[in-house]
Order: C-alpha cells, then structure tokens, then sequence
C-alpha cells in the first residue's frame, strides 16, 4: 500500500515541468486565461476568474482533492515561465511562496515575495504575477468566503483579546486594501504547516476533513503571530506607545485589574489609556476587561468539568445572573448550551 504523501515527495512534484511549462520554455506561452470573461474593477482590465472548478485550475494543479472540503478549499501551483495578467476571482486565496520569489501587482501597487512570505488577497481584487524562473514556486491555497468565515476567524478572534485585536486588525485591513501581506519569511513554522496543509490535500488521508480544518487553522494563527511582531516592531520605530503590552497586563489580572490600576501600572494617565485604547482598539476599558472574562470562561467550559458556578467565580464574576447576561450577549446561548455544544464538537 502507497504511504501519504511527504513534504519531500511534494517538493519534487513542484519542481517537476508540467506539460504547459514545457511548452512555455519552448516558446509557446499562450494567455493562461484566454477566452474568459473580462469587466473593470477598481479602474484596471482585468480577466474574470468564477469559482468553477474549471477555472480554479487554470493554473497547473499538481493532483487533484478528493475530500469532502474540496469545494471550499484546495490549492494549485501558479505555472512558471510565463506572464499571468490581471485577474479577479470570487475566492479568497492565500498565496504562499514556497521557493525562489515571486513579483505580483496588486491593484496599483508592486510587490515582491521571498520564499515563506504569504498574501491574503480578497475577492474582486485585481492582481497579476510576473514570470515564475525555474526555481520559483508560488502555491495559492484557494478558500471559499463562507469556509473562512464560518470556520476561522470568529473562532480565532475569541481566544484572548489579544488575538481578537489582531484579527480585527487584519480584517479591517484586507477590507480597507482587499489585501494583506505577512511577512512570514523567518517563521519555521509556516512552511511546515503549509507543506503539511497542500500534502493532505493532495493526498487525502482517511480523517483529511478534519487534518485540513486543523492545519489552516494553525496556519492563520501562526500569521497572526508575524503580524503581531511586525505591529511591534512597528510602532517601536514609530515612537508610539503599544497598545501590546496593555492588552497583555488585562489578559493577565482581568479578574481584578481597573482603569485606575491599569494605567498606574503603566505610568500614564487614566483619560489617556482610555483614549489610546479606544483609537487602537475601538473598545474602552471595561469592555476588553470583559472579553476577556467571557473568553476565559467559555475556555473553562469546553475543557473542565467545573460547575458554572465556579467558572463565573474563577474568572471574577459574583452575580451568576449579570453573568448569564452576558454570556449569552456574547456567545448566543447559555453557559450550560456552550458547554454541551463543545462536548459534541469534542
């Protein structure tokens, strides 16, 4: 019986001339996307690319997904030796340079990639990437819009307020650009789990659903880690105050922690981190504190079996129904319903 696929048998793979390679290293190169459909999107020509499988493969695939996710997500390799013009599709895609460099224009604008960077590019977005060299290999991990949104980042966004500021920050970002780029070059873990990612999903293993829900979900929380440091690094240079540190300092004592305490422990005024938390974050104090609280509880829910009671107690709540309130305004349903949907989920 064949074993799965490895990260080194997939290497070989991608470096391997397809048939359209070929024929471009001949001189052949033909417009990868004649023949489709083309509108004016932000004031640039661009091919329209639908959701079709026919088109999701019109750059070479190195084999095919057989899973059941398959219609949400899949990836394919971006054929090397020729010119892909500017395009738009109705997929979010994540492209990821596995080897070499890869140079793209994204709207007006000109970027180029190094080996492990990764772009999120939304739907509608008109881009078009130079010619790949030998060595160059650029993958697009292909998402539907509902499997991201369904899947990923509501539930990324409610571990800590933290990752919840981090994810707002690259929402509103791709929403403001249509695009975002992560300077993940230095990450070791983004390749392996990305190689991991395209191995299952080429060759699907026997609970592959499951593996690929896992491994993306790792994936975008590894990003939100590089987009961390590069916030970091960047209002350092900037001069300004982070706001990292504070959300850190609530994360840590959000059971007793005040406005009055919180900024003392910073050496700033009280009206100033209220200021500086509402321009970075959009949320005053007592709110985040409250994230947090509620985050932590749901935590507690879905991985102990301590009553109700003592959650709300742990995470510094006294009134069991101010509790209940909020919960529900957070979660949709009550603390015992949280606790038995994640015991299913389990």
């Amino acid at each position: 019986m064949e074993g799965p696929l490895e990260p080194e048998e997939l290497s070989s793979r991608l470096f391997r001339h397809t048939p359209s390679e070929e024929e471009n290293l001949r001189g052949n190169a033909a417009n990868v996307f004649e023949g489709r459909p083309k509108r004016v999107v932000n004031g640039i020509d661009s091919f329209v690319l639908s959701a079709e499988r026919t088109d999701r493969t019109l750059d070479e695939v190195p084999s095919s997904p057989d899973i059941g996710a398959a219609t949400l997500l899949h990836v394919k390799k971006t054929t090397r030796f020729q010119y892909h013009p500017m395009h738009v599709h109705n997929w979010i895609e994540f492209g990821y340079v596995f080897s070499g460099t890869c140079r793209q224009h994204v709207n007006d604008s000109a970027y180029d990639l190094t080996k492990g960077e990764v772009i999120l590019i939304d739907t509608n977005v008109p881009h078009s990437i130079e010619p790949l060299g030998e060595d160059d290999i650029y993958l697009s991990l292909v998402v539907e819009k509902s499997y991201l949104n369904a899947s990923f980042f509501n539930r990324l966004a409610r571990k800590s307020i933290l990752s919840e500021f981090f994810v707002n920050a690259i929402n509103d970002s791709a929403r403001h650009n249509s695009y975002f780029i992560f300077h993940s070059s230095d990450s070791h873990r983004v390749p392996l789990f990305f190689n991991e990612l395209v191995c299952e999903i080429l060759d699907p293993s026997l609970n592959s659903e499951s593996i690929v829900d896992n491994l993306l979900s790792l994936i975008i929380n590894e990003l939100i880690n590089v987009y961390r440091r590069d916030y970091f690094n960047e209002t350092k240079e900037g001069g300004r105050l982070s706001i990292l540190p504070v959300l850190t300092y609530i994360e840590k004592n959000y059971r007793d922690c005040t406005l009055e305490s919180t900024a003392e422990h910073f050496a700033i005024n009280p009206n100033y981190l209220t200021t500086m938390l509402k321009e970075q974050t959009g949320q005053s104090f007592k709110p985040l504190v409250q994230t947090q609280r509620l985050n932590t509880a749901a935590r507690l829910l879905s991985n102990s079996s301590i009553s109700v009671e003592e959650v709300a107690s742990r995470v510094g709540y006294a009134n069991m129904s101010f509790f209940y309130r909020k919960f529900s305004d957070r979660f949709g349903m009550t603390p015992k319903e949280y606790r038995d949907q994640a015991l299913i989920s389990a």
